[in-house]
């Protein structure tokens, strides 16, 4: 979501494309990624954006985190474990000529995405920030 407004706001003014936001939309989206006392993130639902407050969300994952039946601390990161697992098996199928050299440099994976806990409230309160921007887009 982040790298959403970010592209939006990096848009070169020579661009074809003109920009549905004023000067103010503009200035004041860009205030909104700026704030380091936001969390700005997509819900699960709906394709909304959700604008928390950083005390707000913390506050929540320490809520969450906790509950065993859905989350476990880990020893280490099992992203590495797999890596080295696929990789050794994908070295062992080149060897017994199960694939091709540009099959195993095809699905040969150097680096992984590790996964990001997000969470977001059951009730949510509104940022006046949030509240003003879309206003003024008519929403």
């Amino acid at each position: 979501m982040e790298r959403d407004v970010t592209i939006i706001l990096n848009k070169k003014r020579e661009d074809k494309v003109r920009s549905n936001l004023t000067k103010e939309q503009f200035d004041e989206l860009r205030n909104l990624r700026e704030d380091k006392s936001l969390v700005i993130q997509s819900a699960d639902k709906g394709g909304a954006i959700v604008i928390l407050d950083w005390d707000a969300y913390d506050q929540e994952s320490k809520r969450q985190l906790p509950n065993t039946t859905f989350y476990k601390t880990l020893d280490c990161n099992p992203i590495s474990v797999a890596r080295k697992q696929t990789h050794s098996r994908l070295d062992t199928l080149l060897e017994q000529g199960e694939i091709t050299k540009s099959e195993h440099t095809f699905v040969m994976v150097e680096s992984l995405i590790t996964p990001v806990f997000s969470t977001l409230p059951k009730h949510l309160q509104t940022h006046p920030q949030a509240d003003l921007l879309l206003q003024q887009l008519g929403h």
